[in-house]
């Protein structure tokens, strides 16, 4: 009797150690890893306004994420069907996946208010370059009518007014 239990419980432990997922099966943390491309295409495609384009679309993405983890459409479909008859598994590997789009949010989002500032920077470095443009300019044209004043008074009182000649703010002699 205890010889039947002590082997009872090395099959217990030899059994107990191996993997719930078979050698065939796309592994947890490379499924993971699929998921997350998987639904990050299926997320690009979804912005797709004309259902035909997104069609053509999706199976170029679709293939490219086969061809990045050396997988195809067979081994996929056969993983996603044991995960599914698993939940357990699966439901793990979503709250994995969970926590790593959190992630990529927080990253996109700034990214994105970086590049806003940026724009907003520029904005305001453009309204500050044109305000000093239209500060140079309202001095050159004050300084050149100040100008052209003096040359004018100078040339009157020494008899040469005559002779000057006004062009769009401009003298010649």
């Amino acid at each position: 009797m205890k010889k039947i239990l002590l082997l009872g419980f090395i099959c217990a432990v030899i059994y107990g150690c191996k993997s719930p997922v078979p050698k065939e099966i796309i592994q947890p943390d490379q499924m993971q890893k699929i998921l997350y491309d998987m639904h990050m295409v299926d997320a690009y495609i979804s912005t797709i306004p004309v259902q035909d384009s997104a069609r053509k679309v999706a199976a170029a993405y679709y293939k490219g994420v086969y061809k990045k983890f050396g997988i195809d459409s067979a081994s996929y479909a056969k993983s996603m069907d044991f995960y599914y008859s698993n939940p357990e598994i699966m439901n793990a590997m979503y709250v994995k996946l969970e926590t790593d789009f959190k992630k990529n949010k927080v990253k996109v989002e700034k990214l994105h208010n970086l590049a806003i500032e940026k724009l907003q920077k520029k904005r305001q470095d453009s309204i500050k370059a044109d305000s000093i443009k239209q500060v140079v300019k309202k001095k050159k044209d004050s300084l050149q009518k100040d100008s052209l004043k003096k040359l004018l008074r100078r040339n009157l009182k020494s008899g040469q007014g005559k002779k000057v000649k006004v062009v769009k703010n401009q003298s010649t002699l």
